[in-house]
C-alpha cells in the first residue's frame, strides 16, 4: 500500500478520498467549458470545432472581471512553469542516477549534484530545439514524449519474464525501443 497511515482502514478511505476529491478537481475546467456552451452556442461550438483549447480562456477573458482573469491567468502560468519543471526534472535525475551513476559509481555528492544540474540544463536545451522546431501543437508534443515513456515501459517490462530486466544494461534496449517505436508512429 503506497499510503502511510497507522490503520490500514484508514489509509484504504484517504486513497479513496484522494482519488475522489482529484476526480472532481479535474472536472472543474470542464464543467466551465460546457457551460460556455450554455452562455453563448453558436460562438463556444464554433470554437470547439476550430480549437476546442481556446473555449475556456476565451469564456474567461470575455465574461468574468479583470481581477478573475489574472486569478485565472496566473493559474494557468503556474500550472505551467510546475509542469514544466516536473517534466524537466524527472528525466533528468532518472537518467543521472540510473544512466551516469554506473559510468561514474566513484563520484562524490557535490560532484554528482552538479553532473544532475548539468544533465537539467542540457535536457533543457534539447526540449527547447525540439519544441522551437515543430509545428506540432502541444498537446501533440506531451502525446509524443509519453509515447517514448510507454514504449520504453513495454519493452522493459516485457524483457522481465526473460530475466534480462535485471541485469545491468536492461535500460538501454528499453530507450532504444522506446525511440523506435515513438518515431514508428
Amino acid at each position: 500500500m503506497g499510503a502511510s497511515a497507522r490503520i490500514a482502514r484508514i489509509a484504504i478511505i484517504a486513497s479513496i478520498l484522494g482519488g475522489v476529491l482529484y476526480f472532481c478537481f479535474t472536472f472543474i475546467p470542464m464543467f466551465i467549458a460546457y457551460s460556455a456552451t450554455l452562455i453563448e452556442p453558436e460562438k463556444f461550438n464554433a470554437l470547439i470545432q476550430s480549437d476546442s483549447q481556446l473555449v475556456l480562456p476565451t469564456l474567461v477573458l470575455q465574461h468574468t472581471p479583470v481581477f478573475a482573469q489574472a486569478i485565472f491567468l496566473g493559474a494557468v502560468l503556474a500550472a505551467i512553469m510546475s509542469c514544466s519543471s516536473a517534466t524537466l526534472l524527472a528525466p533528468s535525475v532518472a537518467f543521472s542516477e540510473n544512466i551516469l551513476r554506473g559510468f561514474f559509481p566513484d563520484l562524490g555528492d557535490k560532484a554528482f549534484l552538479r553532473m544532475m544540474r548539468i544533465t537539467i540544463v542540457c535536457f533543457t536545451v534539447i526540449v527547447l530545439a525540439f519544441a522551437l522546431n515543430t509545428n506540432a501543437s502541444i498537446f501533440k508534443m506531451v502525446e509524443n514524449a509519453y509515447k517514448v515513456t510507454l514504449a520504453g515501459a513495454f519493452i522493459h517490462f516485457s524483457s522481465v519474464p526473460t530475466g534480462r530486466a535485471r541485469q545491468h544494461k536492461a535500460p538501454w534496449p528499453a530507450a532504444i525501443g522506446g525511440l523506435v517505436f515513438m518515431a514508428a508512429g
